[in-house]
């Protein structure tokens, strides 16, 4: 008889290869699955009527006609997809999460040998991805509406950088926020009245406390007020609060991770119970750089504020009183009037800077002379 054949066997390829093309395939398919549908497309043609109503007929309405720049353009334009970006924030972010299991796939998908870490981040991968392409349609919707008015120039990189920077990354944090609530919703309808519980806790809740702070404010990253001369005001600051931030949303996915739903163990108890198990020395090592990154900045920022004497709404009024109090004679004294004033500007766009020079023509309309006046100036 013929001696039989040696078969080599075949040993998949499981590395970091591996992982990058499941998390590729499943970010493309999870943001396909979302986009592809009914309700997001009602939701963008609500969005761009909402639009056409603000940009044709609001200075109708308005007290004064607003002059169009980028700037304004690009708030309106992201402005009226508002309402789509927080049910897409809310609704389906735990759509996303619950999909496998709301179509009864979850068994086959866990089977598979891609990590949880790979399904995890392909979810919340494919929110972020949405919100974007969200933010980029408003932005070209409303870039395209301003070439056609022509009133100002258009600029492409103001568009993107208060789409981006100032709308995009509060959404993003938003949203990471609402994926992570959905590992403690028993369903899909309780995550998404979870994830709206606790964005209008974010919103209203927190900012009421009494020993309210701005680094308690989630996903507060502004670049500041934006001049189409000198750019954004706190350019500067950005980065600093939207990498404690980031660092706080690593330490919400670390944790999502230990308590990723795999196979039949949905329970909250029983993924609590399991956590030693899911632990492993690479999730806790980026958990435990991303907390201190977070405590690093959060130390930093606390003392920036400090020595640039931060009060909280609470302090702002009893100093307000104090000072009330101090000054209250003042207020019975004479004071001068102002007559008239001239001021002239210079602007230099190109340098991004400003030099004004005024003069204010003061008298007295009183019998007797003032002694003493106050100036209070806001810089």
């Amino acid at each position: 008889p013929a001696a039989p054949e040696r078969v080599t066997p075949v040993v998949p390829s499981l590395g970091f290869g591996h992982a990058v093309q499941s998390f590729l395939r499943r970010t493309r398919f999870e943001f396909l699955s979302t986009v592809k549908t009914i309700p997001v497309l009602v939701l963008v043609l609500l969005s761009v009527t909402i639009f056409a109503l603000n940009a044709l007929l609001g200075d109708l309405y308005a007290a004064s006609r607003t002059l169009q720049t980028s700037e304004t353009m690009a708030d309106l334009a992201v402005g009226s997809f508002g309402l789509t970006m927080m049910i897409v924030v809310v609704f389906f972010g735990a759509d996303i999460i619950w999909r496998a299991r709301q179509a009864n796939m979850h068994r086959i998908i866990d089977a598979t040998p891609v990590s949880s870490a790979v399904l995890l981040a392909s979810k919340w991968g494919a929110l972020a991805l949405f919100s974007l392409t969200l933010v980029l349609i408003s932005l070209v919707m409303g870039f395209v509406f301003h070439l056609i008015t022509g009133e100002t120039s258009a600029i492409a990189s103001t568009f993107l950088g208060i789409g981006v920077l100032q709308y995009f990354v509060f959404y993003f944090f938003l949203g990471m926020m609402v994926m992570f609530v959905q590992n403690f919703a028993p369903n899909r309808v309780m995550g998404m009245i979870m994830g709206a519980g606790v964005l209008a806790a974010l919103f209203f809740l927190i900012p009421r406390l009494p020993f309210y702070h701005p680094l308690m404010s989630f996903g507060s990253v502004s670049p500041g007020s934006y001049s189409e001369m000198a750019g954004f005001s706190r350019l500067n600051g950005y980065g600093v609060r939207w990498a404690y931030w980031l660092s706080f949303v690593v330490m919400l996915a670390v944790l999502s991770y230990w308590l990723w739903r795999r196979g039949t163990e949905a329970g909250l108890g029983g993924r609590f119970r399991s956590l030693g198990k899911r632990f492993s020395v690479p999730s806790g090592a980026v958990g435990a750089l991303a907390l201190f990154i977070f405590a690093a900045l959060g130390v930093v920022s606390y003392r920036d504020y400090a020595a640039n004497d931060y009060m909280n709404s609470d302090q702002r009024e009893a100093s307000l009183a104090a000072f009330e109090t101090l000054v209250a004679d003042v207020y019975d004294r004479p004071t001068p009037r102002i007559t008239s004033v001239s001021v002239d500007g210079t602007f230099r766009p190109s340098r991004q800077s400003a030099v004004f020079e005024g003069r204010y023509t003061i008298d007295n309309p009183h019998d007797a002379p003032i002694e003493r006046s106050f100036v209070v100036s806001s810089g």
